[in-house]
């Protein structure tokens, strides 16, 4: 007998309108603007499209609620890596923690959609160990209208709201249907164990060497 899921909450179920959420990522903001501008604006010349559509989308997330750091230019194969950071949504168990994601941006982005991995251990049914999240807006959904900020909140809005059905882990999403309690202690752990300013800080400077 297949497992009966519970009813789906609403797609957002988080506020980001909260007066405190957004400060820890202040040092790593100042600093992704700062990259962001001294090693490619002299660039934009000659970058291929998808990079100018990624310059523009890391502009577009320089606010409270995310960053993002494009880490190397590719112009004769244009491809675009970045890593984006932002912090786990209010009312959630990852409310503390501070995560990074590798986004690379293929030769047909913004036509097809960018890869996404968690840098963050995490626990969550719908992160696997090495990062792969499962989301359907990066597959079968994907429209180039979408960018790199939608797909970060659809990510804030799968941490405080999984979704069982599409679980990459089948322990976690066991213990999340089972012990809801038990769940929010593990994702509070993971949290605080591995989502911390300092080591979002030193991912940063290994993934710049």
């Amino acid at each position: 007998m297949s497992p009966e899921y519970p009813k789906k909450a609403p797609f957002k179920k988080f506020s980001l309108s909260e007066d405190d959420w957004g400060v820890q990522l202040r040092p790593i903001r100042l600093l992704d603007v700062q990259a962001n501008t001294q090693e490619y604006a002299h660039m934009l010349a000659r970058l291929e499209v998808n990079w100018k559509r990624a310059r523009t989308e890391a502009r577009l997330l320089e606010n409270k609620s995310m960053s993002m750091r494009i880490l190397n230019a590719e112009t004769a194969n244009p491809t675009a890596t970045a890593i984006v950071t932002f912090e786990g949504p209010p009312q959630s168990p990852y409310r503390t923690g501070i995560f990074q994601l590798r986004v690379l941006y293929g030769p047909n982005y913004p036509r097809m959609p960018m890869e996404v991995n968690f840098l963050t251990k995490i626990y969550h049914p719908n992160v696997d160990h090495t990062g792969k999240v499962c989301l359907d807006l990066l597959g079968k959904y994907w429209v180039p209208a979408w960018s790199t900020e939608k797909v970060v909140l659809c990510i804030m809005a799968l941490l405080s709201d999984p979704c069982p059905e599409d679980a990459l882990v089948p322990e976690i999403v066991s213990t999340y249907l089972q012990d809801r309690e038990l769940y929010g202690q593990n994702a509070a752990m993971y949290t605080e164990k591995y989502a911390t300013l300092d080591a979002a800080l030193g991912r940063m400077s290994m993934a710049c060497e």
